[in-house]
This record gives C-alpha cells, sequence and structure tokens, in this order.
C-alpha cells in the first residue's frame, strides 16, 4: 500500500443558505451565495484512528456555526484505493477523556517530592517542572462515482478525478467553485490511480433536526455531531496533513487521536519531538455513544491510545503527512509502573521507604562531617519520619545517654537539612528523568 496513495477529498459545500464557518481536517473553502470559494479561516482539526491488520478507520468531526450566509469546502488526503475504502456518515465522535500516564506519574513524583520537604517544617523550595495539549470537453468522462452515502442531511461520495481541472469541474456542477490555483495544494496527490471524497450538506433542515448542536457551533461539549467515517487499507496508520500546508503562516490547532500506542513514524524524529507533542492516556473503555464501525474489533481494557497534536508548527511549515508506527516508548512503560503511586496504599510506604532511605543517608553524612561519626547518627536518621524536631530529639537523646557529653545540635541539623533538600532534589531528578 505504500507503493500507492489514493486521495480522498471531503467537501461539505452547503447547497442551502448556511451560516459560520465548518471545521474538519485539509483545507477548508467557503463563500456567500454570490462569491467563488476562498480558503476559510479553519482554526482547528479534530480526528480519531483506529488502525489495525492493514486497515485504518478514520474519523473526522465537522464543526460547523449557522449565524451568516456562506458555503464551506474541505479537502484532505487518505491511502487507499477505489475498491477497498468504505464511506459513512456517523453521527458520535468517540469519547477521549482517559489520564496522561506520563503526566500522573509526574504527578506522583511531584507529591513524594512535596512530602519530603514536609518533613523538614520550614518551607523547602525545590523546583517543580509541570510539563502538564473545468475539464468535462476533452473527450472522457473526467469523474467517476463509486460510492454515494446520504445521511443526516450530508451526502458524501467517493470519485475519481484525473487532474485539478476535473476536480474543480466537479464541484463547480454541485454550486462550490474553486479557483484553479487554490486546489494546487492537491496536485501531488492527483493522478489516475487516485480517488477522491467529496461530501456536502444536502439538506439544512435536516442537520438542525438531528443535530440541534450544531447552531452552537462547538461540538466538544456535545454526545452528538456530525462526523466523516472513512475505512480504508493501510500498512501504517495515516493522517492527512499536507493539505494544511494551503493556509500558509496561519497556526492551526491539530489533535489526532489514535487507538494503541504509536510513534510519528518520520525521517528525524528529533524534529518530529520538537514540533509535536505526544500524550499516551489510558481510559476505562471508549464510552457508550462511540460508533460500532470505530470500535469494532477494539477489545482491550483499559482502551490505550495515543494523542498527537502541534504545538508551534504554522500551516506552511505542514510539508509531509502524518504516519504512526505500534511503539511503546520506555517512558510510557516507566510511567505506568510510577502512575501506581496515586494509591494511597501504595504512595504512603513508598513515601516512608524513601524518606528513610534518604535521613538515613543525610545523617550519617551530617555527623561525619560535624562529629566525625556515622553510624550512631545514620541509624537514628530515620527519626526524620516524624519531621526534623523528631530527628533531633532522637540525637539529642543518643547524646545524654551513650556519648555522656553535651553536643551542639545545631550544626548538625543545619548540615542535615540541606544535605536532605540536596538528596530529596536528586532523587526527584532521578525519578523524573526517564520521563523526558
Amino acid at each position: 500500500m505504500r507503493g500507492r496513495i489514493a486521495l480522498w477529498a471531503i467537501v461539505c459545500g452547503l447547497s442551502l443558505t448556511f451560516a459560520g464557518q465548518a471545521r474538519a481536517d485539509g483545507v477548508a473553502y467557503e463563500s456567500d451565495p454570490e462569491s467563488p470559494f476562498e480558503r476559510s479561516p479553519q482554526d482547528e482539526q479534530i480526528a480519531a484512528i483506529a488502525h489495525r491488520d492493514g486497515v485504518e478507520k478514520l474519523i473526522i468531526a465537522i464543526n460547523i456555526d449557522l449565524e451568516q450566509d456562506e458555503k464551506a469546502v474541505w479537502i484532505f488526503p487518505v491511502p487507499g484505493t477505489p475498491d477497498r475504502v468504505w464511506l459513512d456518515v456517523l453521527d458520535t465522535f468517540p469519547e477521549f477523556s482517559g489520564k496522561n500516564l506520563r503526566g500522573q506519574a509526574r504527578m506522583a513524583i511531584e507529591r513524594v517530592t512535596a512530602v519530603m520537604a514536609v518533613t523538614q517544617i520550614y518551607p523547602v523550595i525545590l523546583p517543580l517542572f509541570f510539563i502538564a495539549t473545468a475539464g468535462g470537453s476533452s473527450g472522457f468522462e473526467p469523474v467517476s462515482v463509486h460510492q454515494a452515502v446520504d445521511r443526516y442531511g450530508v451526502h458524501a461520495e467517493a470519485v475519481s478525478a484525473d487532474s485539478l481541472e476535473a476536480l474543480s469541474a466537479h464541484l463547480a456542477a454541485n454550486g462550490a467553485t474553486i479557483a484553479g490555483e487554490d486546489l494546487r495544494t492537491f496536485e501531488p496527490y492527483v493522478s489516475d490511480e487516485y480517488v477522491l471524497v467529496l461530501a456536502w450538506i444536502a439538506s439544512r433542515e435536516e442537520l438542525l433536526r438531528e443535530f440541534p448542536e450544531v447552531r452552537e457551533g462547538w461540538w466538544h461539549s456535545s454526545q452528538r455531531w456530525p462526523c466523516l467515517y472513512v475505512e480504508f487499507p493501510t500498512e501504517r496508520a495515516f493522517y492527512p496533513l499536507r493539505p494544511t500546508s494551503a493556509y500558509g503562516r496561519k497556526w492551526i490547532w491539530i489533535s489526532v487521536y489514535v487507538v494503541g500506542f504509536v510513534t510519528l513514524d518520520v525521517d528525524d524524529p528529533e524534529w518530529a519531538e520538537e514540533h509535536f507533542g505526544v500524550a499516551y492516556c489510558r481510559q476505562d473503555g471508549f464510552g457508550p455513544n462511540a460508533p460500532e464501525q470505530f470500535t469494532e474489533g477494539f477489545t482491550e481494557s483499559p482502551v490505550r491510545y495515543t494523542v498527537v497534536y502541534d504545538r508551534s508548527l504554522t500551516a506552511d511549515q505542514l510539508t509531509s503527512d502524518l504516519w504512526f508506527r505500534p511503539h511503546e516508548p520506555a517512558s510510557v512503560k516507566y510511567a505506568s509502573v510510577m502512575a501506581i503511586l496515586l494509591r494511597p496504599y501504595v504512595f504512603a510506604p513508598f513515601c516512608a521507604l524513601l524518606i528513610a532511605a534518604l535521613s538515613y543517608v543525610s545523617a550519617g553524612i551530617s555527623a561525619l562531617l560535624v562529629y566525625d561519626e556515622w553510624r550512631p547518627y545514620a541509624r537514628r536518621g530515620v527519626w526524620n519520619l516524624l519531621t526534623l524536631i523528631g530527628l533531633g530529639y532522637a540525637v539529642a537523646k543518643y547524646h545524654r545517654r551513650e556519648v555522656g557529653e553535651k553536643r551542639d545540635l545545631v550544626p548538625f541539623l543545619l548540615v542535615f537539612a540541606l544535605i536532605y533538600a540536596l538528596l530529596a532534589f536528586a532523587a526527584r531528578a532521578v525519578l523524573l528523568a526517564p520521563l523526558a
């Protein structure tokens, strides 16, 4: 499949009077009833991907705002061939609201750090780093329709086009006139091997009847929302990102949810790490409203998924599509273990053991520097579990009963506090290092 890329274009052209702007993936175009289509001010792309056994299931949420007279068009590519693709219109987007494993692990470690500082009574300032989201006259049929779907007032069809001119002519015939130069971003995909999918709102009334939330234009707060579903064969999970480059210097929020743990399969991993955020999450199931087409065959519990988002690149820098490969980074495996610390019956014993160990070493070093002794003071360092006051009491009692001489506690406690703080900071850094 890597040798063949199928172009899918999703076109939402509102045949009746529509208002506001619609948002989906790829390139969006819009116009008022009297003007040609131009690129719309798209600012968000939301997609969900499930990939298994060489088949990808892709869902995109269409965000529509109905307040001004305008029409809108989107175009984006996905891999596939005309005879092995499936197109549908759904009424829900899968729910992704799980916990970020690396975020949970960081939270657990920061809590451990806070407990270690509490033993010192006085405020101990330790650095906290939270890394936390026209051409029909050529003598041949330039566009062939392979599949058509009408549902919830949305019409979608899979077609094949031989050129950008043929695509432009087909769009114009359906009421969406787009200048040829505005389609040039798709030129790398268009040939006699490619497939296009076009979709538009066929009935405004039916759409509003099915999805009254559409009038508000904000899908995130809704359980039901019109979505486009595409199923196609591909060796690797894929997301069409390159067409978004048509938006120039604008930054667009892109969120791609991929079922399973994956990494970006790119030539320059360091570049990808710098410009794309990746979060690994886990949740209990897909939720009661998840589309069956999307979740079929994915029975693992809890559900593991990856969120990939653009955090620094403007649209004109998105010159390549995104490919993914299954992979669970070592940092995520480590985070899964450390996240267990958030359980109370694990957190308390872990903190006690860590504080006792650090206190033992800190007391030994402090006594070696102040009293030129290690062992008897190191053992009493565990009294730091009862705070610095408890440690001072234990050492003072040792002086009275066993040393037989009065020793000044202040230098010892001051050195202990400093060494303990340094060791606590070092322990935190060591625990956080695998999450970097």
